[in-house]
């Protein structure tokens, strides 16, 4: 055998067998524009409908995967008063299985799950967006997984969601315009 040592993929699969569940993997097209971008009048490009159905407001046709991993809150251990209040620094990570590349601007969707099966109709309960990635390589460059870091965004119009300790930004209007 090439690996004369343990498969590190059964190991881990094993170890962590308990910590695994269902995600989905959204993969943009950024080569492929949603039609919502698109300027009716004459050409041109404009920011994508926050309504659409078919880039949930993206802006890109994308690919959809199911993938299996697990996540967890990292702490970088910095917390900082400012304006709005206290600040953590805090990061979601995320592991999934050689079989998928992770890459920056990738969506990962929470799916609603039910002793590790999914729930059907696919319920999405949370999103996040990749926002750095990087192979976990073992013996002779394998790839075994891929880490990433991710930003929650919110489910409905795709903003960033709630920032440090119960920040939430609101916009520079003292009106109920929209941001």
């Amino acid at each position: 055998s090439e690996y004369p040592f343990i498969d590190l993929r059964d190991e881990l699969k094993t170890i962590f067998k308990d910590f695994y569940q269902w995600y989905g993997l959204r993969q943009p097209d950024y080569t492929k524009q949603c039609s919502c971008t698109m300027n009716s009048a004459g050409g041109g490009i404009r920011a994508p409908d926050k309504a659409c159905s078919r880039c949930f407001s993206t802006g890109f046709v994308f690919t959809d995967f199911i993938v299996k991993g697990y996540n967890w809150l990292g702490n970088l251990g910095a917390e900082f008063p400012s304006g709005p209040g206290l600040i953590a620094t805090q990061s979601n990570n995320i592991i999934i299985n050689h079989r998928r590349a992770l890459n920056k601007g990738d969506i990962v969707l929470i799916l609603d799950q039910s002793n590790d099966k999914l729930v059907t109709p696919i319920d999405v309960t949370k999103q996040y967006v990749i926002q750095g990635a990087i192979p976990m390589r073992l013996d002779k460059g394998r790839i075994e997984y891929w880490r990433g870091t991710m930003e929650e965004r919110l489910v409905t119009d795709y903003r960033p969601g709630e920032e440090g300790t119960n920040f939430r930004y609101l916009g520079n209007r003292s009106n109920d315009e929209p941001i």
